[in-house]
């Protein structure tokens, strides 16, 4: 659990508060029945916590949401940028004090996950002068996806 203050000075949990904002929490409930909401925690939380962790299944999943952010927003992810967005919207986890082996830890672990959800491709490595990781072209889907 992150926990965090407000500007009054409580104590209160920032994941919880993101989930329950209410433009996260009705799209992000994924059941609901009387007496229970079962919400899912926000895209940017979802990654900072796995990239912390990064053992077992955190690495698919990561290249999941890289994945679902380009299909569905068609973001062109990059350390500094991923390094951004988590930064921003997860700052009560305190990544502008992480000391610089943590913070090349955490880039490492940014860059293996956009490395395996855009692996090169040996064909169209010489037809691109970026060549590289090459996003697929962009797919539909039916789980809206929302990176506030």
């Amino acid at each position: 659990m992150v926990l965090s203050f407000s500007p009054q000075g409580r104590t209160y949990d920032p994941i919880f508060h993101a989930a329950t904002r209410p433009q996260n929490a009705e799209p992000q409930t994924i059941f609901s029945a009387r007496g229970l909401a079962l919400v899912a925690v926000p895209w940017p939380w979802a990654m900072a916590l796995k990239l912390v962790r990064y053992e077992k299944k955190d690495p698919d999943d990561c290249v999941a949401i890289i994945r679902l952010g380009f299909a569905q927003r068609g973001i062109r992810w990059t350390v500094a940028g991923l390094e951004q967005w988590i930064s921003d919207r997860c700052w009560p986890m305190g990544y502008n004090n992480y000391q610089p082996p943590q913070k090349a830890q955490l880039r490492q672990r940014m860059q293996d996950a956009i490395a395996r959800a855009f692996p090169p491709s040996p064909l169209g490595a010489h037809l691109s002068s970026s060549a590289g990781h090459r996003p697929p072209q962009r797919t539909t889907s039916e789980t809206a996806l929302y990176f506030s």
